[in-house]
């Protein structure tokens, strides 16, 4: 498995030392594909969750709490990954899910070369969700919910 240090030379995860001490780095290519885009949002507080909007349309995956936009948009292993359940969020058990998930499943999809299944996931990212969550559909649902009722 690889870690997320060993990959992108950097994490600064309050806990990187213990998240370090349990996956074995690798060497990989030096131009590694887009890392994801974690966001820890407490549910229910997500705000609108464009920055995980945006990010779709550069094909960066999102790892995230199932909260706002992202409840629709994960689609797991396609379009990125959810970290724990639908319920509400928060705390230490968030923390582990967030571990769990790049130690079983992000951090070596990512690591892997080829890297066609990571390549995958940032296709998903684009096809899946960029289509989908844009401004035309912000402003189209902005003036069929809020204006014209």
């Amino acid at each position: 498995m690889a870690s997320l240090t060993a990959i992108t030379g950097k994490f600064n995860a309050p806990s990187a030392a213990m998240a370090r001490s349990r996956i074995t780095p690798v060497v990989v290519s030096s131009m590694p594909p887009s890392t994801p885009a974690r966001s820890s949002p407490l549910a229910p507080l997500e705000a609108s969750g464009t920055s995980g909007m945006k990010a779709a349309f550069n094909g960066v995956p999102s790892l995230s709490v199932l909260d706002g936009w992202w409840v629709e948009g994960c689609i797991e292993g396609v379009t990125g990954w959810a970290v724990g359940g639908a319920e509400a969020s928060g705390g230490a058990g968030d923390a582990a899910a967030l571990y769990q998930k790049l130690e079983e499943v992000v951090l070596p999809l990512f690591g892997k070369v080829p890297r066609g299944g990571w390549i995958a996931v940032m296709k998903g990212a684009i096809c899946k969700n960029a289509a989908y969550f844009n401004s035309h559909r912000m402003m189209r649902r902005y003036v069929t919910d809020a204006y014209i009722r």
